[in-house]
């Protein structure tokens, strides 16, 4: 039963800790990016990975 509760507590504390990291990120001036239903990244393909956001087009990453 203390297991429950614990996990209850620390989930609440995650959903107060993501609030306030969302808050911060907004305050600073950056925007969430809303994707419609159905808009995948995957390549239907499936010839290669999504670009990560910090990866230029044409470069590899780690290099």
């Amino acid at each position: 039963m203390k297991n429950n509760q614990t996990n209850a507590a620390s989930a609440a504390q995650r959903r107060v800790d993501l609030a306030a990291d969302i808050e911060r990120f907004l305050a600073d001036g950056n925007e969430i990016q809303q994707i419609p239903d159905g808009v995948s990244a995957q390549d239907p393909q499936g010839r290669s990975q999504p670009l990560r956001p910090n990866q230029a087009k044409g470069k590899k990453s780690g290099a």
